[in-house]
């Protein structure tokens, strides 16, 4: 399950309403998934602040996030609205559990304050359970009708509470170190009780007596996070862990399934779920992707894809992704196989991490005959010939360091650098041989961007004015400015004989006659994002192609009418059209992976 490759993602996992389920959160977003196809379920949930802890509960058909702030908002998941929003004491919630207490749901949620606060899910206050240090963790399970809380503390003990009694404490168990995650389950008529601590072990108690049940189940660092479920006739424990692994264990001896579950950073969210009819682990990795495991039988993880690409590029046979981290990955078009990747200089590192993400862009075409790829990495832009795709040759090479905004292309027999310095004014470079076209007689620009056109590019660059679209190749104007900002993605394409610029952002889609700047169609609102445009002939049709959150978009520009809605299971963070016959294209989309896919006339 993929998801964006920026840091720790927050795991859970349930049924609602028998549907498998599975929630992502990072940050101020919580991504719904169905575990079984890796697609995406509609556009994200936006919580008021920082997702801190999520809880996915199965009866009723809930999703539960406790926020930065002490805010907990509950979600219908079915009509993905807000049942209700309330909140704790608690400026930095950690801790958070979902249980019923005499035929109603509450809500447990603690943090640094080391109180447990147990609500109903109005909000209402059931028990206020005060522990011995922070709450780093909580678990509730109800056995034989009542209701017991887990809380791991701070102060390196994880404790049971007994909730339907006014919450007395039953059992204080010690691991060593801070309890990182607690887990509490029902195990063959009796209540277990799993711990994981920063000293690199977990273990399982009998949590209503205290016994031991294991003995310290070790890791190579500290334990992030413990989960447990029954399938079968078996119940199972989850670690997982900032020695980059998850382990799983059975609970009636504490043995292991078998071999760590590996992965390329720290583990810190592990999760059961039910998928296609088998018990599936889900685990959420510090390289920001979500994956699934059988838990028992060894396997690599059934979805699974690595790595951030924010950017692509499409040509002929070839299709090129930038990764985060300075690389190109390289691919064939119609066989899928892979090429050497292509490492990168960087630029001046400080102005562009000031300005940019940590991305690498790419742009395709043909220069002098050859086949070129041309990359923009922090501020470096270069050329490379790929006429031997298995050892591309450095063509040529400038730096922005001194730019504040910057853009490529490859289009008429050039490879092109566009960029602002900081007075304003704009430059355009000749990557092959490092020597400026024109400088623009444009100044306080706010933005820039070349924007694909049939046999030439443009460069709209956008001032107090509007928007000017100039001869990417000569600097002299092509249209009157447009009254109007520059557009996250635009591109220019053909309309019985008359040019028409689209432009797509988080506004909408409008198209433009160039030649009297009029709207061709009244702008056709998206409440969406807008991650790439293009135009593509497809038999006897001009089409317009949109990427949006999680789909892309075909489009009649005479109509306006949507011709097709193609839906994707991950996230979308750039787009590439090319025709490769009469009556077909291939579009590219690029985000945690790159997928290709076949537009035909039919």
């Amino acid at each position: 399950m993929a998801g964006e490759a920026r840091g720790q993602v927050r795991v859970a996992v349930g049924r609602p309403q028998g549907v498998p389920m599975l929630a992502t959160a990072e940050g101020w977003q919580i991504g719904l998934w169905d575990p079984a196809t890796g697609q995406t379920i509609g556009e994200p949930l936006v919580p008021p602040a920082h997702v801190r802890a999520l809880v996915v509960a199965s009866v009723p058909a809930l999703l539960v996030a406790a926020c930065e702030g002490g805010l907990v908002v509950v979600w219908d998941v079915d009509t993905r609205l807000p049942v209700t929003t309330f909140e704790i004491p608690e400026p930095a919630p950690r801790a958070l559990a979902v249980g019923e207490l005499d035929g109603r749901w509450v809500v447990a949620v603690g943090g640094s304050s080391g109180v447990l606060h147990v609500r109903s899910l109005d909000g209402d206050q059931i028990q206020t359970v005060s522990t011995k240090g922070s709450v780093r963790d909580a678990a509730l399970a109800t056995i034989h009708g009542r209701l017991y809380a887990a809380v791991g503390g701070g102060d390196g003990v994880a404790r049971v509470y007994d909730v339907a009694l006014g919450a007395p404490e039953l059992v204080a168990v010690p691991l060593g170190r801070e309890i990182n995650a607690v887990a509490l389950a029902p195990a063959r008529d009796r209540l277990v009780l799993a711990a994981g601590s920063a000293d690199g072990s977990a273990q399982m108690w009998d949590a209503e007596t205290g016994a031991a049940l294991s003995e310290a189940l070790e890791h190579g660092n500290e334990v992030r996070s413990v989960a447990m479920t029954t399938t079968g006739h078996q119940q199972l424990l989850a670690t997982g862990s900032s020695d980059r692994t998850a382990r799983v264990w059975y609970v009636s001896d504490g043995s292991s399934t078998g071999p760590p579950l590996p992965h390329p950073a720290p583990v810190e969210s592990v999760a059961f779920g039910e998928v296609d009819g088998r018990m599936m682990l889900a685990t959420g990795c510090l390289d920001g992707n979500t994956r699934l495991w059988d838990p028992v039988q060894a396997s690599g993880p059934r979805v699974a894809v690595e790595g951030w690409m924010p950017a692509v590029g499409l040509d002929a046979d070839i299709v090129a992704a930038g990764v985060e981290g300075g690389s190109v990955q390289i691919w064939d078009r119609v066989s899928g196989g892979r090429y050497p990747d292509l490492t990168l200089e960087p630029g001046d590192e400080p102005v562009y991490k000031s300005l940019r993400g940590p991305e690498v862009n790419v742009r395709l075409g043909v220069v002098e005959g050859r086949r070129t790829l041309v990359t923009l990495y922090r501020g470096r832009a270069a050329a490379w010939d790929l006429s031997d795709l298995h050892a591309p040759t450095l063509r040529g090479t400038t730096t922005a360091i001194h730019f504040h905004l910057s853009d490529t292309v490859v289009s008429g027999n050039r490879a092109l650098l566009a960029s602002v310095d900081p007075s304003g004014v704009v430059h355009v470079v000749d990557l092959l041989v490092d020597e400026p076209i024109f400088p623009a007689s444009l100044r306080d620009v706010n933005q820039l961007r070349f924007v694909p056109s049939p046999g030439r590019a443009l460069l709209a660059v956008e001032d107090d004015a509007g928007v000017h679209l100039l001869d990417a190749a000569r600097g002299a104007p092509v249209s009157a400015s447009l009254p109007t900002t520059l557009p996250s993605h635009a591109a220019v394409g053909r309309l019985d004989g008359t040019n028409v610029l689209a432009m797509l952002d988080t506004d909408g889609l409008r198209l433009h006659d160039l030649r009297s700047g009029e709207l061709t169609l009244p702008p056709l609102e998206m409440s969406n994002t807008a991650n790439g445009i293009a135009w593509v002939r497809v038999g006897d049709r001009e089409l317009l192609v949109t990427a949006h959150y999680a789909t892309v978009r075909v489009w009649n520009p005479r109509t306006g009418r949507k011709v097709s809605e193609l839906p994707f299971g991950t996230e979308i963070a750039s787009m590439a059209v090319h025709s490769v016959a009469d009556h077909a294209a291939t579009i590219a989309v690029s985000g945690p992976g790159v997928v290709l896919v076949d537009l035909h006339s039919s």
